[in-house]
């Protein structure tokens, strides 16, 4: 930091406390360092917590399924092997609309084989 002597309106010397250019570059410098660092980190986060959220959505729709396909099978006999997802991510099992109640994204089209 650098000290120098400003004359004043009135004649007066006074002290001025202020920041030299080399010093605002060097701290400059030194945010772009921790940026650059930082950065990837961040990315990396942001990218495990969302393979993270898919699989816990496919686990809940999977869950959702189970309880569905197990409730209506007390209910009759039901014990279909392949059913489709439908685009509302309901599934068709032989010719009959099962809806997944799942908390989460479901999915939008595929095969779930029983």
């Amino acid at each position: 930091m650098k000290r120098t002597f400003v004359r004043t309106g009135g004649g007066h010397l006074e002290y001025r406390n202020g920041f030299t250019l080399i010093e605002l570059l060097a701290v400059i410098v030194i945010l772009a360092i921790i940026a650059l660092i930082a950065t990837p980190i961040v990315l990396d986060i942001i990218d495990s917590t969302r393979k993270q959220a898919t699989l816990r959505s496919g686990e809940l729709y999977l869950r959702g399924v189970e309880q569905e396909i197990l409730s209506k099978n007390i209910e009759e006999e039901f014990n279909p092997y392949e059913c489709e997802i439908e685009s509302n991510g309901n599934l068709l099992c032989d010719g009959e609309e099962i809806i997944i109640e799942a908390s989460g994204q479901k999915p939008s089209k595929g095969t779930i084989v029983l």
